[in-house]
């Protein structure tokens, strides 16, 4: 059938339609050109990482304070923004413990002396379990393995940009800190922070590292959070991982007889 000139004109405004939502994506990879800037990267990253709406994640977890050095099994259960479960597991697979943040509630249930924390999901109530103070936001974004650019920077500022091979670096200066972020542009997917304060200190890191292609988004199966001045390390490995797997259950029980403690200082 012969393109009438109706015909083209609307393939023409579909073509372009298509061509500036993808912006610089192609497929799973971001291609970087002279015009992109740091805000066209930063928009792809978030359709690419709106993408993932539930995660599922087995392997061990990591722990190195000055007072503290600890592995365990872990699964993660995540509905972004919205739940979070965390079952730890010692030797042969035994329950240790198992927490679970819904909402702005947040509970632990340790297994060995049958007690249940019980509070918000603040900084500290966090730290009762790992060890370490972690923002909400953050506790989300290290277990998926999933990062928003930016959102760790001061409001108002203008991040610079600037591709150096298959990497992309976006920068947030302050006077108070540097935040750097390095995007993977084969995999569409941030793969480290690092936040400087004023005199060039490293403050603290995140990285990402073996990636896994799962339903057309690439997930990180090794994660660290590095504090050098606290000389506190995370670190999460997965040996399984899922995104968006059907049903996603959340199966937080404890004991009638369980021992309540309200974490008083959590808010």
């Amino acid at each position: 059938m012969p393109l009438t000139s109706s015909r083209l004109c609307f393939l023409v405004v579909c073509t372009a339609t298509a061509i500036l939502y993808s912006g610089c994506s192609t497929g799973s990879s971001i291609t970087v050109t002279n015009n992109t800037s740091p805000e066209d990267v930063i928009d792809i990253l978030r359709h690419h990482d709106a993408a993932v709406s539930t995660f599922y994640g087995v392997g061990q977890i990591t722990l190195e304070t000055p007072d503290l050095s600890n592995t365990a099994g872990v699964t993660i259960r995540v509905k972004k923004n919205d739940s979070l479960m965390v079952e730890i597991s010692g030797p042969f697979g035994i329950s240790v413990g198992t927490g679970l943040v819904t909402g702005d509630q947040f509970q632990f249930y340790n297994g060995i002396d049958n007690s249940l924390l019980v509070g918000k999901p603040t900084p500290e109530a966090f730290r009762r379990v790992l060890r370490l103070p972690i923002e909400l936001d953050d506790i989300f974004e290290l277990f998926t393995g999933t990062m928003t650019v930016g959102r760790a920077a001061k409001p108002g500022i203008v991040p610079n940009g600037i591709a150096k091979g298959d990497e992309y670096y976006i920068v947030y200066k302050s006077q108070e800190e540097n935040i750097e972020y390095v995007i993977d542009l084969d995999r569409a997917a941030v793969s480290s922070f690092r936040r400087h304060d004023s005199t060039g200190a490293l403050v603290e890191e995140v990285r990402f590292r073996d990636f896994r292609e799962r339903n057309g988004t690439y997930v990180p199966t090794y994660i660290t959070l590095r504090r050098p001045m606290e000389e506190q390390e995370l670190t999460i490995t997965y040996d399984v991982v899922k995104v968006n797997p059907p049903e996603l259950t959340f199966p937080f029980r404890v004991p009638a007889n369980v021992r309540r403690i309200l974490l008083r200082d959590s808010g």
